[in-house]
């Protein structure tokens, strides 16, 4: 059982042929039957009402980064679209006759967001009323917005930080002589 992490640690080996020597069947073996556990181990940790939205791979590793990339969110979306995502999973659960509240889409939400959000996340458990999700929304888009502009001015700044240091550069060689 020490080995059952091999399949998440090690990339899928190559198939096994007729030419493989012993070592190969023997790590091929080692990590299908790691894998195999991996995956079983992850379907049984899912309750049976959010099982519709697993991802339909059964490499460990793979099926681990679909549904990281699914409960995620990502700076190239945008906020908005990442908690309307999560609104909607609250709907399709709804349907399956699970109740979740909102609370618990704007708590979930708000801890899967990126560490740039760390202020709004502090600003949140300071207070002592919840947040609806449109006002989380409302809040994560004027972050996000100011996120982005600060990100901005960082890559313009050094850009334009090299440029001067370029012109410089190409300055002081004038003054060289080429012998």
């Amino acid at each position: 059982m020490a080995d059952i992490d091999q399949a998440l640690c090690e990339d899928e080996p190559p198939a096994l042929t007729d030419f493989s020597i012993a070592a190969e069947k023997e790590f091929y073996a080692k990590w299908e039957r790691s894998n195999r556990l991996c995956v079983l181990a992850f379907r049984r940790s899912i309750p049976e009402n959010l099982k519709g939205g697993l991802p339909e791979t059964t490499n460990a590793k793979k099926f681990l980064a679909k549904w990281k990339k699914g409960m995620s969110y990502e700076f190239s979306g945008g906020v908005r679209d990442y908690i309307l995502k999560m609104v909607h999973i609250q709907h399709k659960q709804k349907t399956l006759e699970m109740t979740l509240h909102s609370t618990y889409i704007v708590h979930s939400t708000l801890n899967s967001l990126p560490t740039e959000f760390s202020q709004m996340k502090t600003a949140y458990n300071t207070q002592n009323e919840s947040w609806s999700i449109n006002d989380l929304i409302s809040k994560c888009v004027v972050d996000e917005g100011k996120i982005k502009k600060k990100k901005a001015e960082v890559s313009m700044l050094a850009s334009h930080d090299s440029k001067q240091a370029l012109a410089r550069d190409l300055e002081s060689l004038k003054d060289l002589t080429i012998i």
